[in-house]
């Protein structure tokens, strides 16, 4: 879970085209330009236990009560920023109004949820064929194990009330 401080400082929001598909040069070039944009503080990255929606509410709660100053959160997993709207929401914070949150893993309770989550839609299907076509070519392969593997994949950024949108 990672809460932000102002999504850019000339107050536009990183990646609203939903629908948007980049390259890894184009996310490359994305994560300097936020590292410039955005003030890291390290005390707002949150390390969970648990990816449930119990551990989110707790932690935003906690959050929420520090007085730390946040607007956004990030959460790893949809069921976790479902946990953390409910956290914000028990600690009386409006959300999108006071703090956008966002998932990712595009599950189908985020859409119903008051307010919908946005979410990163990663593809699924995509990633399955590229998990399945690896473990083929090491099942049959003939020649040395082959070294670490890193692949980028597509997804596309679910824009609903949670966020504004």
């Amino acid at each position: 879970m990672t809460a932000t401080r102002s999504w850019t400082r000339d107050g536009r929001t990183p990646g609203r085209e939903p629908g948007c598909r980049p390259s890894r040069s184009k996310i490359t070039a994305a994560g300097a330009a936020l590292s410039e944009r955005l003030a890291r503080n390290d005390a707002l990255i949150q390390q969970v236990d648990r990816l449930g929606t119990r551990e989110g509410a707790q932690r935003a709660g906690e959050r929420a009560q520090s007085g730390l100053d946040f607007d956004g959160v990030f959460c790893i997993t949809d069921s976790l920023a479902m946990g953390v709207l409910r956290g914000l929401a028990d600690s009386g914070i409006p959300v999108p109004e006071q703090v956008k949150v966002i998932g990712f893993d595009n599950i189908s309770e985020s859409e119903f949820l008051i307010p919908s989550l946005s979410t990163v839609d990663p593809d699924h299907r995509s990633m399955a064929e590229r998990a399945v076509d690896l473990l083929i070519r090491r099942v049959e392969q003939t020649e040395p194990a082959f070294g670490h593997e890193e692949s980028v994949g597509e997804f596309t950024l679910v824009i609903r009330e949670s966020t504004g949108g």
